[in-house]
C-alpha cells in the first residue's frame, strides 16, 4: 500500500506539472495570437490609408476633368461629380487623421494635404465664380495660370510619401507577423507533444485501474436497475404524449389524412366532417377522387404521382373538394410519402379550408384587371411609388410614351432625378418637398422629361400622396400627361404674335415716317409759299408762322415715334451700334450712369433673334425708367457656345419677387424669351436692385458672318 501510495504521488506530482506547462505555453501561445491580431489590425490600418490616398488622387482627378468639361460646355451637370468628389475628399481626409493619430510624423503631412486641399477646392470655386461672372476666357486664363497644377502636384507629392511610409509600415508588420505565426505553429507543437505525453500517463493509469473492475461492474449492475426504472417511466411518459397527440390531431382546424397508393382514406382526423359537413363512420372507406372537383382530378393525380416517386419529399397540393351542401370548398396543404417507413405505410396530407382567402383573391384579380383595362384606356404614363421601399411601377405608358423598359427603372430616386431636364430640377424638388412639409395630398406640376432616345418632352403631372400614421409620405401615385404638342402650339403662337406685333410695328413706323411725315413736309412747303405772297397780311402772315411751328412740332413728335416703333438708328447698322444709339436716346439726359459690354459675334447670330434681344432691352429700360429709380444700369451681351445670354442689371430699389406681381413689361419679356426657346430668369429683392437674365438657345446654322449690315436690323428703320 504504501508502494502505490508513493506512485500515486509521483503520477500527480508529474501530472501536475504537465498541466503547468500546459497553462504557460497557452498563456506565450494567447500573447503571441495577440501579437498577429495587432499587427493584422495595424496592416488593415495601412491598407485603408493606402485605399483612401488613392481615392483622394482619383476624386482630384475628378475635380479636374469636371472643371475643363464645364469651362469647354459651361453645363452645371459637369460640376455634379466635382462637388460630390469635395465630399469625399474631406471625408478621406477625416478618416486618415483618425487612422494616423498615433503616428505624428504622419499627421503632419496630413495636415499638409489638407491645407493643399482646401487651397485647390478654393481654386476650383473661384474658377467657377469666374466663369460665371467673368466668362470662359478669365476662367481659362486662370486654369492656364498654373495654380490649380501647383496645389495638384503638393497633393500628389503628399500622397506619394504618405503611401511610401506607409508601404515600409506594412512591410514591417507583415515580417513581425510571419515571426509570430512561426512562433505560433511551435507552440502548437509542443502542446502536441504535451497531449501526447498525457495520454500516455492516462493509459497506464487506465491498466492499473483494472483491478477496480470488480467494483465497476457492480455499480454497472445497479445503473442497469435504474435504467430499467427510468424505461418503465419513460414508456409511461410516452402514452401520454400519445394521447396529447391524437387529441391534437383530432382537434385540428386541418384535414390530417393517411392515404395509400390508391388514394384510399386508411386514416382522417375528426375535422374532416367539421370542413366538409360530410360524418364517416370510424372504418368507414372512402376515396378522395369521389369528391373531388371534376376540374382538378388531372392536378391531383400529377400531384400523387409525384408524391410517390419521391419518397420523404414534401409536395405542395391543391384542391377542391364537394360540400355536403353541394358547393366546393378549396383546399389547400402538403403531402409526403412515408410508404416506405414500416411504422406509418402511407401518405401523410394535411390540408387546411382556404376558400375564403380564394375568394379575395379573385376579387384581387379583378380588381387588378380593371385597373389594368383602365391604364390602357389611357394615353398617360400611370406610376405608383412606394416612397417607403422606394420602388415605382410604371404602366405601359413608360414605353409608349418616353421608350423605357420597366425593367430598365432599378434605383427611384436617382434614375427619374437623372431624367429630369436640369434646369427644371430645383422646381420640381422644391414643389415636392413643401407637398411633403405641408402635408398636401393632391399636387400637380410640369417639368421635362428626357425620353430613351434623348429628347425631352413637356410634362404635366398630377399626383396623390398617402401618408402614414405618423403624417410621413408613403406612397405616390400619379399620371404623366405628354403636352409637348400644346407647349410647342403656344410657343409658335407666341412667336406669331411677337412676329405680327414687329411687322405692325414697322408697318406703322413706316407709314409715319414716309407718308404722315412727307405730308407735314408739303404742307410746310405749302406754308413758306404762302408766306412769300405779297398780298399777305400781318395777321395772317402771324397764323402761318404759328401752322409752321406746330407743323414742324409736328414732324419732331412723328420722327420720334416712328423710331421709336422701328428705330431709324438699326437702318444699315449692325446690333451693337442699334443697341448703342437706343442708349443714347434713351439717356439723352444723362441721367444714368450705363456700363455697356458686347460680344461682336451677337452681330452675326440670326436678325430675329436681334431684334428680339433689343426689344427686350426695350422693356427692360422702360421698367428700370418707371419703377426702379436708379442711377447707375449694367448691360451685357455674351455669344457662347450655342447661346447668346443678355444681362441687364440696375441699382434701384428692387422688390421682393415673392409678394410682389409680375407687370405686363416683364410678362412680355418672359414671352419673348420662351418663343425662341430660351429661359428667363429674374433675381431682385427690395432695396438690392433689379437683374434679369435671358438665355437663347442658338444653332449653328442661324450663326453667320458679317457681311456689311444685317438684312433683318434693316428693316426696323
Amino acid at each position: 500500500m504504501k508502494f502505490k501510495f508513493s506512485t500515486n504521488k509521483i503520477l500527480g506530482s508529474g501530472i501536475g506539472l504537465l498541466l503547468l506547462s500546459i497553462i504557460t505555453i497557452i498563456i506565450f501561445f494567447s500573447y503571441e495570437y495577440k501579437k498577429v491580431n495587432d499587427t493584422a489590425i495595424h496592416v488593415a490600418h495601412t491598407q485603408e490609408q493606402l485605399l483612401y490616398c488613392e481615392k483622394l488622387i482619383a476624386f482630384t482627378k475628378d475635380i479636374e476633368t469636371g472643371t475643363r468639361a464645364y469651362l469647354l460646355t459651361g453645363q452645371n451637370m459637369f460640376l455634379q461629380p466635382a462637388e460630390r468628389s469635395e465630399k469625399e475628399i474631406y471625408a478621406g481626409i477625416d478618416a486618415l487623421k483618425k487612422l494616423t493619430s498615433d503616428d505624428p510624423a504622419q499627421k503632419m503631412r496630413i495636415d499638409s494635404l489638407a491645407y493643399f486641399v482646401d487651397r485647390r477646392m478654393n481654386f476650383f470655386k473661384r474658377t467657377k465664380a469666374s466663369y460665371e461672372i467673368f466668362g470662359a476666357v478669365a476662367a481659362k486664363g486662370m486654369v492656364e495660370s498654373g495654380e490649380g497644377k501647383l496645389y495638384t502636384d503638393h497633393i500628389r507629392s503628399l500622397v506619394d510619401k504618405i503611401q511610401s511610409e506607409e508601404n515600409i509600415l506594412q512591410t514591417q508588420y507583415q515580417l513581425a507577423n510571419q515571426k509570430s505565426i512561426q512562433n505560433i505553429d511551435r507552440i502548437l507543437m509542443l502542446i502536441i507533444v504535451i497531449i501526447l505525453l498525457l495520454s500516455a500517463v492516462f493509459v497506464q493509469r487506465a491498466l492499473a485501474d483494472n483491478v477496480e473492475k470488480g467494483k465497476i461492474t457492480a455499480a454497472l449492475k445497479k445503473m442497469n436497475d435504474e435504467l430499467e426504472q427510468r424505461v418503465t417511466e419513460r414508456t409511461q411518459e410516452l402514452d401520454k404524449k400519445e394521447k396529447l397527440f391524437r387529441a391534437l390531431v383530432e382537434n385540428n382546424e386541418g384535414i390530417i389524412c393517411l392515404l395509400d397508393e390508391k388514394l384510399n382514406v386508411l386514416f382522417r382526423s375528426g375535422s374532416t366532417a367539421l370542413i366538409t359537413g360530410r360524418n364517416f363512420a370510424e372504418n368507414e372507406k372512402i376515396t378522395v377522387t369521389e369528391y373531388l372537383h371534376p376540374g382538378d382530378k388531372v392536378n391531383l393525380s400529377s400531384f400523387m404521382a409525384d408524391v410517390v416517386a419521391n419518397p420523404g419529399k414534401t409536395v405542395q397540393i391543391s384542391m377542391r373538394m364537394r360540400h355536403k351542401d353541394g358547393h366546393y370548398i378549396w383546399l389547400e396543404g402538403v403531402a409526403k410519402n412515408m410508404l416506405h417507413d414500416p411504422a406509418i405505410g402511407g401518405i401523410i396530407t394535411n390540408l387546411r379550408d382556404v376558400s375564403e382567402r380564394k375568394k379575395s383573391e379573385e376579387a384581387i384579380r379583378k380588381a387588378v384587371e380593371r385597373y389594368e383595362i383602365l391604364a390602357r384606356a389611357t394615353s398617360d404614363t400611370i406610376w405608383d411609388w412606394d416612397i417607403v421601399n422606394n420602388t415605382m411601377l410604371y404602366n405601359d405608358g413608360i414605353t409608349q410614351m418616353f421608350g423605357y423598359q420597366a425593367s430598365e427603372v432599378e434605383n427611384v430616386v436617382d434614375w427619374w432625378n437623372e431624367k429630369l431636364y436640369p434646369d427644371d430640377f430645383k422646381k420640381v424638388t422644391d414643389i415636392i418637398e413643401d407637398v411633403f412639409e405641408k402635408g398636401l395630398q393632391k399636387f400637380q406640376l410640369t417639368y421635362r422629361f428626357r425620353c430613351a432616345d434623348g429628347s425631352y418632352k413637356n410634362i404635366f403631372d398630377r399626383a396623390y400622396v398617402l401618408f402614414d400614421d405618423n403624417g410621413n409620405p408613403s406612397r405616390m401615385i400619379g399620371a404623366m400627361q405628354d403636352i409637348t404638342y400644346h407647349v410647342n402650339e403656344e410657343r409658335r403662337i407666341s412667336k406669331a404674335i411677337i412676329d405680327a406685333q414687329e411687322q405692325e410695328r414697322r408697318f406703322i413706323g413706316g407709314e409715319l415716317h414716309d407718308n404722315v411725315n412727307q405730308i407735314l413736309a408739303g404742307s410746310l412747303l405749302a406754308l413758306s409759299m404762302v408766306k412769300n405772297s405779297k398780298s399777305i397780311t400781318k395777321k395772317t402772315q402771324e397764323f402761318i408762322n404759328m401752322g409752321k411751328a406746330h407743323i414742324f412740332n409736328a414732324i419732331e413728335e412723328v420722327r420720334r415715334l416712328s423710331h421709336k416703333l422701328a428705330p431709324a438708328s438699326f437702318d444699315d447698322s449692325s446690333l451693337k451700334d442699334a443697341v448703342e444709339n437706343l442708349l443714347q436716346t434713351f439717356n439723352v439726359n444723362n441721367q444714368f450712369n450705363i456700363k455697356l459690354q458686347m460680344d461682336e459675334g451677337c452681330n452675326t447670330i440670326n436678325g430675329d433673334i436681334q431684334i428680339n434681344l433689343y426689344r427686350i432691352l426695350q422693356e427692360q429700360l422702360k421698367n428700370i425708367v418707371k419703377y426702379a429709380d436708379a442711377t447707375e444700369i449694367e448691360i451685357a451681351l455674351q455669344l457662347s457656345v450655342n447661346v447668346i445670354k443678355m444681362r441687364i442689371g440696375d441699382n434701384g430699389k428692387g422688390f421682393d419677387k415673392k409678394t410682389a406681381k409680375r407687370g405686363i413689361g416683364l410678362s412680355n419679356i418672359k414671352k419673348r424669351a420662351e418663343s425662341f426657346s430660351g429661359k428667363f430668369i429674374i433675381n431682385s429683392s427690395c432695396g438690392k436692385g433689379c437683374e434679369i437674365l435671358v438665355e437663347i438657345p442658338v444653332k449653328s446654322e442661324l450663326i453667320h458672318q458679317p457681311a456689311g449690315r444685317s438684312k433683318n436690323l434693316s428693316k426696323l428703320g
